[in-house]
């Protein structure tokens, strides 16, 4: 290729950049890509504990001037827990709101199979008609509080905290769950897991809870993450939230970050 043509590039590509064109609109899960048009978007994440909700309320409510982008909802807990107000709360969310990103949640039980607790989630989510594998998120809460290490009462090391968790999410994945994230604050999960889980953040997403305001601890969106953990995806800013249509009790908040790995 000759100077002159190689000049000739140089100066078009400036000229794209310059006005914002993208050159590449391929995500992959854990690419740490700037889309700042997600980063107005917050949500909220629900269970029983907020109660019979009234959703077409919540279609109607703004939090500072935005509509509710996000659900995510419990649907499951260990091998045998099912969230009573799962089933409805998806068809309320699917029949309301025009959400961005959508999906359910199990809360983790370390000491009880992975897998067990895998074909129990995805059993649980194949009765939702509602609930689609193709663009649909599920997530993993990792948070029980007797994980202490060796000497705790579940006496697990990080590694097999690690293992368990890999495990289940594995097995999600081979039920054709592909779209994941794992929910946790930073300190639970290095005390607990650490380095021994860095490579659970390949191909999967972060939801963080960090009761912060986002906007003024924006430096949080990519430190203090988790052991080999990518840019903050979703971040759970408050559980105070006060949401028009959830008569519960409060509500969490959260907030997606323009790291999120696709464009919504």
């Amino acid at each position: 290729m000759s100077t002159t043509t190689n000049l000739q590039l140089i100066v078009v590509l400036a000229g794209l950049l310059l006005a914002g064109i993208k050159l590449h609109q391929t995500y992959a899960i854990a690419d740490v890509n700037e889309h700042p048009d997600n980063q107005s978007i917050y949500g909220i994440d629900v269970s029983h504990w907020q109660g019979v909700i009234n959703w077409a309320s919540v279609a109607n409510y703004q939090y500072k001037g935005r509509k509710i982008g996000l659900v995510f909802m419990k649907a499951t807990e260990g091998v045998n827990t099912v969230d009573s107000r799962y089933l409805e709360n998806s068809k309320g969310v699917s029949q309301n709101l025009d959400v961005k990103v959508k999906g359910a949640y199990h809360y983790f039980h370390p000491k009880t199979s992975a897998t067990g607790q895998a074909d129990h989630f995805a059993s649980m989510l194949s009765k939702d008609p509602y609930f689609d594998k193709a663009k649909d998120w599920i997530a993993i809460d990792v948070e029980d509080p007797n994980v202490l290490g060796e000497d705790s009462p579940y006496g697990m090391t990080k590694a097999e905290y690690a293992k368990t968790i890999k495990d289940f999410l594995d097995s999600m994945k081979a039920k054709g769950y592909v779209n994941q994230m794992i929910y946790g604050g930073t300190s639970y999960w290095e005390s607990r897991i650490g380095s021994a889980g860095a490579d659970l953040w390949k191909g999967r997403a972060l939801w963080k809870a960090r009761y912060r305001d986002p906007f003024e601890n924006e430096q949080f969106w990519t430190t203090d993450l988790p052991t080999g953990a990518p840019a903050v995806s979703v971040w759970q800013f408050s559980d105070a939230g006060k949401i028009d249509g959830i008569s519960g009790g409060s509500v969490d908040l959260n907030l997606i970050s323009n790291h999120f790995p696709i464009t919504l």
